[in-house]
Formats: C-alpha cells, sequence, structure tokens
C-alpha cells in the first residue's frame, strides 16, 4: 500500500484482512531480523502488517524477502506500506531493489484526499460518529452550514484522513 502520511495505510491492511484471523501489526522491522519463522508461525491463515518498509534497514529488508518465499506455507498474507517512494529509495541503494521488486507485483497506490474531494462529506460524518461514538443526537452534516461543509471539502487536508479525523474531533 503505497500513498502520502496520512492517507489509510492501517485502515486499508485491516479491511483487506479476513474477519476474525489472526493480524499481526509490526510497529518496526526489528523481529524481521530476529526470528521470521516465529512471526509466521503467530500470523498463520492471517495477515502479517509491515508498516513504512522504507525505515527498514538492509537486515530488516532481508528477513521481510525471507518472509516472501514461506507465506503460502503458513497461509498468511504480507501487507506492507510506504509513504517513500520506494523506487527512488532503490535506485539511491537505500532499498533492495529486488525486494521492491517482488512487492511490487500486488501494489496499491492509495490516493490523498485532495484526489477524492467527494469522499470527504462522508469521511467527516464516520469521523463525527466515532468521536461522538455513534451518539444519534450529534448529527454533524446536518448542523454544519453548507459554507463549512464546501470549506471543510476544499481544505488541502496536507495530512489527509489523519489531519481530517484531527479537525473533525475537535469540532
Amino acid at each position: 500500500l503505497l500513498g502520502e502520511p496520512g492517507t489509510g495505510h492501517d485502515a486499508a491492511a485491516r479491511a483487506v484482512a479476513v474477519a476474525g484471523a489472526p493480524f499481526l501489526p509490526l510497529v518496526n522491522g526489528s523481529r524481521l531480523s530476529a526470528n521470521p519463522i516465529a512471526m509466521l508461525e503467530e500470523v498463520r491463515e492471517g495477515t502479517l502488517f509491515c508498516a513504512e518498509i522504507g525505515t527498514y534497514s538492509k537486515v530488516e529488508q532481508k528477513g521481510l524477502a525471507f518472509l516472501l518465499g514461506k507465506l503460502e506455507k503458513y497461509e498468511a498474507t504480507l501487507v506492507c506500506t510506504s509513504s517513500e517512494a520506494l523506487g527512488n529509495m532503490a535506485a539511491e541503494g537505500r532499498f533492495d531493489a529486488a525486494l521492491l521488486s517482488q512487492l511490487s507485483v500486488g501494489a496499491v497506490m492509495l490516493p490523498p484526499l485532495r484526489l477524492r474531494r467527494d469522499d470527504i462529506p462522508p469521511m467527516i460524518e464516520r469521523f463525527w460518529r466515532e468521536a461522538t461514538r455513534g451518539d444519534p443526537s450529534a448529527p454533524l452534516l446536518a448542523a454544519l452550514p453548507p459554507p463549512t461543509l464546501a470549506e471543510l471539502t476544499n481544505a488541502h487536508w496536507p495530512g489527509n484522513l489523519d489531519h481530517l479525523a484531527n479537525v473533525v474531533a475537535k469540532l
């Protein structure tokens, strides 16, 4: 999953995971260099989520490459994210080009909010429901004046979903 920071890497990873199956998020790649087979045992028939693989060391990248060849045996799915241009990093020698080639087969781009303006009002409503814990007495979109909703919809949102969620929570 590739996209700018805040475009919903975590949410997209959870969306592709099978409900009820193990989901193992890695905060960083350190476990990849220690004992990758133990992780596969832990996530058997589930999803291993590796966030921001562009920050992984060469040793951690080797561990990730090792896992790729073992996923089928453990019936596991690997979901990786990056907000960095891995192609540029590979060209500079900071990311393993062979690993990038293997991972690129299933690459999905997550677009920034500025390219998804029509999605912003329903996202505002969703974030409002989350912030108010579904309180039915707190409808937001009906209470927002149209110019305010238009302003929110047309805002730049450099932090994407994270930025929008924080603004709505503060409303």
